[in-house]
Formats: C-alpha cells, sequence, structure tokens
C-alpha cells in the first residue's frame, strides 16, 4: 500500500482515475529517440543520392519546363540533366559509369548538373504577355525549385506527424527534408554572395537565382544584391518557418483537446505507479496541502462506510478539491505534456478497421499514380525517351486511378453523411462534402491536362488550388471534429462534478483560470447544441456557469 501521512494514494488516485494508464503501454522515450536517429542519416543519404544520380534535377528542370508551357505557345523547351545522361552511359563505361552516375559526374562539364533551353522569340500567351519579358523570365526561374520546396516542407511535417508510430520512416523523411533543403539552398546563398556584375554575368548563364534578382530589379528597381539576400534568407527559412508554425499550432490543438481533470486523472496515477520524481511530487503536495485533515477523514469515513451516500459524495468533493488544488500548483508544461500523451493513446486507442485502413491507402496511391503519370509523361517527352512506352501505358490508365480516388473520397464523405450528429457534427459534414469536390476537381485537372495539349496553366492552377483546398479542408475537418469532442466531454459527468467543484470553490478575488475559462466557454456551446438535460440546463443557469439562451419572439 502507497500511503502519505495516513492517505492511501492508491485508493484514493483509483477513485479519481477512470482511465488506465501503465508504463510497460509506454514507448521508451530512449529507444524512440534511437530509431528516429536511425532513419536521419538514411533520409539524408537519399537525399545526396537523389541529386547526385539526377532525379531531383530532373524534378527541377521539369518545374522550368512547366513555367515555360504555361506562359509561352509553341514546343516544349529542351531539358538535359547529367545524372539522367550518366545512367545511360553505365552500359557502355560499366563499373566506372555506374560511379560516375551515383557520384553525380558532370557529363557536359559546363559546371551544371541540368539544363532547360528554349528558342528564344517564342511567342507568349495571354498570362506571358500579361507578366511581361523580366516577369516571364523571373517565374521560369523560380519555378525550378519550387517543387523541392514544396516536397521538403510535406516530407518534414509528415515525418514529424508519424514519427512516434513509425519512427524509422519518420525520422527518414525528417532527414530527407532537411537535408535536401540545405541542399537546394546553397542555391540562393550563392546568388546572394555575388556582386552585382557576378550576378548579371551569373544570370546569362543559366544561374537561376541570379537571374530571379536581375529580372525583379528591371520590374521593382530594387537593388540586385538586396533582392538576392532577400530571396536567400526567406527560401532558407520557409521550410523552418511553416513548420515551426504547423508544430506550435498542433501542440496547441493537443493541449487544449485533453481537459485539466482528464490531465490530473493521468498524472496522479502515474505519480502512484511511480516511484522516482512523480511520486516524490505527489508526497509533496499531499503535505503542503491544507485540507489534508478533511480529505483523510473523508477518506477514512468512505471506507469504513463504502455504501453511505453521504460519505461518498463528501470524498467525491474532497478529492475534486484536491485535484483543483492540483491543478494550480503542476507546472503547466508538466500538465501539457500529460495532455499530448493522453492525447496519443486515445488516438491509439482509436484504430481504423483494416477495411478502412486499405481503402484509404489505395485513395492515397492512386492520387500519387496520377502524379507519378504526369511526372513520366513529362520525362519522356524530355530527357528520357525510353520511358515513352510506361508514360503511355500510365496515361491510358490514369482515368481508373483518378475513379478510384473519387470513389474513396466519395465513400468517406456518404459515411460521414449517414454518421449520427453526436458523433459527427453538421459543420464536420458540410467540410466533408467540401472536401470531396475539391479531390474531384483535383482528379479531374490532371486527367485533362493528361488528355487535352496546351492546358498546364489550368492545370497549375487547379492543382495548387484543389490541392490546398484538400489540405485545408481536411485539416479543418478534424479540427471540428476534435472541439465537437472537447465540448462532449466539457458535458461529461466526471468532468462536470469536477469543474463544478472547483468553480465554486475558486478564489473569487482572482480571475478565473484558462481551463475553467474554457470549460465554460464548451459548456455554453454543448448547451446551444442541445447535449444538456433541461434539469442540468437550469442548474448550471443558477450557478451562474451557463448564460440562458435569449428568447426569441415569433
Amino acid at each position: 500500500m502507497n500511503s502519505t501521512d495516513g492517505l492511501n494514494t492508491s485508493a484514493f488516485t483509483q477513485d479519481l482515475t477512470y482511465l488506465a494508464f501503465r508504463k510497460d503501454d509506454e514507448v521508451s522515450e530512449r529507444q524512440l529517440s534511437k530509431n528516429i536517429m536511425v532513419g536521419h542519416p538514411c533520409g539524408g543519404i537519399s537525399a545526396v543520392v537523389l541529386q547526385t544520380t539526377g532525379v531531383s534535377t530532373a524534378m527541377h528542370e521539369l518545374g522550368h519546363q512547366l513555367a515555360y508551357g504555361m506562359l509561352y505557345h509553341g514546343d516544349a523547351p529542351h531539358v538535359q540533366v547529367d545524372g539522367i545522361d550518366n545512367f545511360h552511359a553505365i552500359k557502355d563505361n560499366g563499373i566506372n559509369g555506374f560511379v560516375r552516375w551515383i557520384g553525380g559526374y558532370d557529363h557536359n562539364h559546363d559546371g551544371n548538373s541540368g539544363v532547360t533551353t528554349w528558342e528564344e522569340g517564342g511567342t507568349p500567351n495571354h498570362a506571358g504577355k500579361y507578366l511581361g519579358d523580366a516577369g516571364r523570365s523571373a517565374a521560369i526561374s523560380v519555378a525550378g525549385s519550387i517543387p523541392a520546396l514544396i516536397f521538403d516542407t510535406l516530407a518534414i511535417n509528415q515525418g514529424l506527424a508519424i514519427k512516434r508510430h513509425h519512427p524509422v520512416l519518420g525520422g527518414a523523411l525528417i532527414g530527407y527534408g532537411a537535408t535536401n533543403h540545405l541542399l537546394a539552398s546553397a542555391y540562393p546563398i550563392d546568388a546572394a554572395c555575388m556582386s552585382h556584375n557576378q550576378m548579371h554575368n551569373a544570370a546569362e548563364n543559366g544561374h537561376d537565382f541570379a537571374n530571379l534578382a536581375v529580372q525583379m530589379h528591371k520590374i521593382t528597381g530594387v537593388s540586385t544584391q538586396a533582392l538576392a539576400i532577400g530571396t536567400a534568407v526567406g527560401w532558407t527559412l520557409a521550410v523552418p518557418l511553416i513548420t515551426l508554425g504547423l508544430y506550435i499550432s498542433s501542440k496547441s490543438e493537443k493541449n487544449s483537446i485533453v481537459s485539466d481533470y482528464v490531465a490530473i486523472q493521468q498524472w496522479l496515477l502515474r505519480a502512484t505507479l511511480d516511484e522516482g520524481e512523480s511520486k516524490e511530487q505527489l508526497n509533496n503536495y499531499l503535505k503542503t496541502y491544507p485540507e489534508l485533515d478533511q480529505l483523510q477523514q473523508a477518506q477514512r469515513l468512505f471506507t469504513e462506510n463504502p455504501e453511505n451516500q453521504k460519505y461518498r459524495d463528501n470524498y467525491h468533493l474532497e478529492t475534486h478539491k484536491f485535484a483543483d488544488y492540483l491543478t494550480e500548483k503542476i507546472p503547466e508544461k508538466t500538465l501539457n505534456k500529460v495532455k499530448e500523451e493522453t492525447l496519443e493513446k486515445w488516438q491509439k486507442g482509436a484504430k481504423t478497421s483494416t477495411k478502412e485502413k486499405c481503402w484509404n491507402a489505395f485513395a492515397t496511391l492512386n492520387v500519387i499514380a496520377l502524379e507519378a503519370t504526369k511526372i513520366i509523361r513529362g520525362l519522356s517527352e524530355t530527357v528520357a525517351p525510353s520511358l515513352q512506352t510506361a508514360a503511355g501505358t500510365l496515361t491510358s490508365i490514369a482515368p481508373v486511378f483518378a475513379a478510384i480516388s473519387i470513389i474513396a473520397s466519395a465513400r468517406e464523405t456518404y459515411n460521414d453523411l449517414k454518421c449520427d450528429s453526436e458523433v459527427m457534427p453538421a459543420k464536420a459534414k458540410l467540410l466533408s462534402v467540401a472536401k470531396f469536390i475539391a479531390n474531384f476537381v483535383y482528379n479531374f485537372s490532371i486527367i485533362a491536362v493528361l488528355f487535352l495539349p496546351g492546358i498546364n496553366l489550368i492545370y497549375v492552377i487547379s492543382m495548387a488550388l484543389g490541392g490546398a483546398a484538400l489540405f485545408i479542408f481536411s485539416l479543418a475537418k478534424n479540427r471540428a471534429l476534435k472541439h465537437h469532442f472537447e465540448v462532449c466531454q466539457a458535458v461529461d459527468r466526471e468532468t462536470l462534478e469536477f469543474m463544478r467543484s472547483r468553480y465554486k470553490n475558486r478564489d473569487k478575488t482572482l480571475k478565473l483560470s484558462k481551463g475553467t475559462a474554457k470549460w465554460i466557454k464548451n459548456v455554453n456551446e454543448a448547451n446551444k447544441m442541445g447535449l444538456l438535460s433541461e434539469e442540468l440546463r437550469m442548474n448550471l443557469v443558477a450557478e451562474n456557469i451557463l448564460k440562458p439562451l435569449p428568447l426569441y419572439k415569433w
């Protein structure tokens, strides 16, 4: 038996806690960190290999080609990539050719790993005419580096999202994104280190960021060096700042979903099972608790007379008062960490069925297949004619990929719409419909550009807007569901008892704590949603917790 000054903390904690916490269910933080660290170098090495073998360069040059197609009429520009030429040379040079391919050999001895060229005097389309000569040149220059910026951001954030459940894969994605972005950032930094004359010479020789600075100077009048330095700083910090913003948003969201009451429950049970720091902290809090005598007496009376409702209610009141005391004493950082761990356990416990996992994976693979079809087709038309057969085959079955992706999205929306409103609120259902529409437009735009030539601009706009809409609607839907859960949790019987006691016994001379204010807000939202009984609603109004709903004259 664990006891402190006559108080049975084990029984006390079990009474207060309804969510099980077992140390053997926890992933070892040390082992987790080790697994993530294993993934980092794997991802970093893969980023370097993709650079030296020409894969990243091919994507870069395809960005230039796509931008040209958006701004000019006529034939596509010519694309040359050292990595692809080195790969084709392996059959003639054997091992030496393989080493050159892996090592990033400069095939043309021009100091460039790839180049996109087109005939001067091309006819610009309406978008190209609107941008003007300098604007078109600047847009084509920067377009090559945009795909890598997007992929690096997605890789790092996806890695951070899955690292606890798939540490090696998550670490590899983080390592890849960070390394690739570091390599890519060297390009604008190189331009930022040039003098005015060096920048003009580099721009004439095909340096993208030098040319971007020169062309933007013609448009804005700002000095080329200032533009180059600003671009280098913005480009280098883009991925870290986006990642930091998403991380802060995610962390804040995690801390708001789990209530203080549930977090205290988890911390107490951990302290009971732990013989280390948490146990020592609990003992210290008990020793300094001003109403420890009342708590001990309430526990003793309830233990001796467990069927007596008066003693039971008094014991619950005293335990709630102590939990409220702990809420004020336990450092916010410690409580937030417990909340994050609790949310992870809930998410882990809410396992998706194998059938749903298969549908989600299948839908994702089909979207990837559609994008791969577009990329392979682009490669077959420029630097890799040998891929024409594969490109033709994939293009012919691309509508099947799109159809499967749309069907999977429609199935998800259908399931959401027929779901009970107590589980899936109306707002989430509406966002699910919007997500389906965005997915339909996204897939349709890819199919259209594969079969209708000359609409690259429409494809890029549709893909950008469709992809952004898919992300935004998915995020908004998840947040709506989490907020609905948060509201329902606020009016859970156990939470209501604790928070009403906490509100009643608060120091009225002080401002309400954030946790209490948030709970009151959620209870009022629950009232508007019709989740409260009439009796409970009247009691909460009498306690000044609930604001009466306005009366409307009909």
